[in-house]
């Protein structure tokens, strides 16, 4: 083999390793702010044990504007739903969202920073084909 050929076959698979290492590091994992995970949510656990379920901090994952993930869904007070009288929540907890694709959990943290209650939505996304690539190649 000459040492043109050998030249040549270690760029290509020089080349080749960066292609694999690239693919590696930029391809999209799945997110865990799944139905499971939010499931394992229990009423007294602190934001960092619901953080460690949803894979980290309150974030929106779905390609949605934020306004719609924040005002969209909202966990009406037992009373009022009782009453017929739907509308936010406006008790003293703190209120903490986890967003992706179609599905959305919303926590509600009392003053010491435990769960009081949480909710699970779902909603259809419908993204354009470069609505889905901009999202592919940003994770």
């Amino acid at each position: 083999m000459t040492a043109r050929r050998r030249l040549l076959l270690f760029g290509l698979l020089t080349v080749l390793l960066l292609l694999v290492v690239a693919a590696f590091v930029f391809w999209p994992r799945p997110s865990v702010i799944t139905p499971e995970n939010a499931d394992k949510i229990q009423k007294g656990m602190t934001l960092a044990e619901v953080e460690v379920l949803l894979g980290g901090p309150p974030r929106n994952e779905s390609d949605m504007p934020d306004n719609f993930i924040n005002d969209a869904f909202v966990i009406p007070d037992p009373a009022e739903f009782k009453a017929g009288r739907l509308r936010p929540l406006a008790g003293p907890f703190e209120e903490k969202r986890w967003a992706t694709a179609g599905f959305l959990v919303v926590v509600h943290f009392d003053d010491d920073g435990r769960v009081v209650r949480h909710r699970n939505f779902t909603f259809e996304v419908h993204l354009s084909f470069l609505d889905k690539l901009r999202h592919w190649l940003r994770q």
